[in-house]
């Protein structure tokens, strides 16, 4: 690719992500203001009347299986609102950040996901632009290899050699008998880290297959 058509994608992508993030802005201010407000006031409602029924009542069961969702749905949105918005980015930067939404994730969909190495040698080096590409990515990955191979855990591992950062993730286990066969170059999902991988000029990593491992070369600026 001539640089020239190089700089005119990365406009491209760039005026396209600034759309999404305003979007994005939109819906967690919507999922924060009124959906999980709403949800709390159901789940209040059902406790209230769960609390008045009397023991033994065939309803309890029903009660407490919906109060089981509410409470399920919930840590889902605030996963959601977690990638639309990553709130601690600015305030604790990219390593909270990482650490905060692996948690999360790892509670909603009941696998394991750890950071490896002192994940301090990434503070500060980035700006917040260049961060918010960086967690996008992340994310993307980590809920692409969930989809390509369900594993039991995934880690991962941040490593900086010759002004660059290399971001690996290894998928343990598969839960799975069989991976899903995926034409990654015309997934959607794939395009979709191509895409902040060119904003960041990064690249991926020759031995990466996708469902057991990913690696993603981030150039530091000298």
């Amino acid at each position: 690719m001539k640089e020239i058509e190089r700089e005119q994608l990365i406009d491209f992508f760039k005026a396209l992500n600034e759309g999404k993030e305003t979007e994005s802005d939109t819906l967690n201010g919507t999922i924060h203001s009124g959906i999980l407000p709403s949800l709390s006031f159901l789940k209040i409602n059902i406790q209230q009347h769960f609390k008045n029924t009397e023991k033994g009542n065939i309803e309890l069961n029903s009660l407490t299986t919906q109060i089981e969702l509410i409470e399920k749905l919930t840590k889902e949105l605030r996963v959601i609102m977690s990638d639309l918005k990553p709130s601690l980015l600015k305030d604790f930067g990219l390593v909270l950040t990482f650490e905060n939404y692996a948690r999360k994730l790892s509670e909603v969909k009941g696998l394991e996901i750890r950071l490896k190495n002192d994940t301090s040698i990434i503070k500060g080096i980035f700006s917040y632009q260049e961060e918010l590409n960086i967690f996008r990515a992340y994310d993307l990955i980590i809920n692409y290899l969930l989809l390509n191979s369900d594993p039991e855990k995934v880690t991962i591992f941040l490593n900086i050699l010759e002004n660059q950062l290399y971001l690996e993730f290894v998928a343990g286990k598969s839960k799975r008998e069989t991976t899903n066969e995926i034409d990654h170059f015309s997934n959607s999902e794939f395009k979709k880290i191509q895409a902040r991988l060119i904003l960041l000029n990064a690249k991926i990593g020759e031995n990466s297959d996708w469902i057991n491992f990913v690696q993603i070369i981030i150039p530091l600026k000298k």
